[in-house]
């Protein structure tokens, strides 16, 4: 992992603001070459996972992401190579499924192609994109977007194997990738208290094979920082064992008082008639308030969406639903009546 940003520029709760991206871009290729990477001498060794989910042209995750490119990349960015899973996979929660892509091109130096793409968009200009199949690539950069306009960037660099040869699908597994033996299987040993300890994949989990309770006792060597932990006061000085000396120097224990009995209580008096309880209250009349910070976002969302703006700009506010109409109040049997459905209108 050469480099990792993330970053939220609040510009809209579903598009990118484009020289934004652009921006994070430079930030995280920057940070990678004070590491002694140079951009244009990888450029043609890079393939970069895609965000794109077909958005809008304008506005969209394709532009700022080309975008992106070429003000990081210059020239160079028509040798990136440019790949995009989700015309296979769909829009995955938290769009992570392009981080295992990102690493299997690397690790076996095939990256898939762009599914369904049919017309090139003459905005987007000439673009390098993925046919599937090998690609000399060492270095992968991926970018993945979230509502709110947020998004995190990573740059990682392919470490090969002494024989410096990418694996095919079929190779692949950790096994491969050990370089000292007898150092991997002590660290499996002091894990697991168990001599010549073994893995399995289980329900798609890597673990040790259980052999039971471990014949040598395990200890942890990891020592983690308590947060605040200067802050939460002290002891108090000599513990319980001061607590429980205090009664001890206390001497004899006092005699018992002599138990008196109470005098009796005379009976209480005969209650009076209740009296007459008030008239309820009339329900507060309804006020209406004028918000006009809601006024003004609507007419901002109403602007970038191109959605008309809500007639329903005002707020009624009542202790308690006092007609026999209102919705929670209602048979369930019964339709809702036209006056509710005409005040759920939004259309002008």
């Amino acid at each position: 992992m050469l480099g990792t940003v993330i970053a939220n520029s609040a510009f809209h709760g579903s598009r990118l603001d484009v020289n934004h991206i652009g921006g994070v871009m430079e930030t995280l290729v920057s940070q990678v070459e004070q590491r002694g990477v140079d951009r244009h001498e990888i450029a043609d060794k890079l393939v970069f996972i895609s965000h794109e989910t077909y958005t809008p042209a304008r506005g969209g995750s394709a532009a700022a992401e080309i975008n992106a490119l070429r003000g990081a990349f210059g020239a160079d960015a028509g040798k990136i190579v440019i790949a995009n899973t989700k015309g296979f996979t769909g829009h995955a929660m938290g769009a992570g499924i392009e981080d295992v892509v990102a690493i299997k091109a690397l690790e076996t130096g095939i990256v898939p192609p762009v599914p369904n793409y049919k017309e090139p968009d003459p905005d987007l200009g000439v673009l390098n994109l993925s046919t599937g199949g090998p690609y000399p690539i060492r270095y992968a950069l991926r970018l993945a977007a979230g509502f709110g306009s947020q998004v995190a960037m990573t740059l990682t660099r392919w470490t090969p194997m002494p024989d410096g040869r990418h694996r095919a699908p079929d190779e692949l597994g950790y096994a491969y990738r050990i370089i000292d033996q007898a150092a991997w299987q002590r660290w499996l040993d002091s894990l697991s208290g168990h001599t010549g300890s073994t893995l399995e994949v289980d329900h798609r989990r890597l673990r040790i094979v259980d052999l039971g309770a471990p014949k040598t006792p395990v200890e942890s060597r990891m020592r983690l920082p308590i947060p605040y932990a200067g802050r939460m006061g002290s002891p108090v000085a000599g513990g319980a064992a001061a607590v429980a000396a205090a009664p001890a120097s206390a001497g004899a224990a006092p005699a018992p008082t002599p138990y008196a009995a109470p005098a009796p209580v005379a009976a209480p008096a005969a209650p009076s008639a209740p009296a007459t309880p008030p008239a309820p209250a009339a329900p507060p009349a309804p006020v209406e308030v004028t918000d006009p910070v809601l006024d003004k976002v609507t007419e901002i969302v109403s602007g970038l969406d191109g959605l008309p703006a809500q007639t329903c700009s005002t707020l009624t506010l009542t202790s308690k639903p006092t007609s026999a109409s209102t919705p929670s109040n209602r048979p369930k049997s019964s339709p809702p009546s036209a006056s509710t459905t005409r005040s759920n209108a939004t259309t002008p």
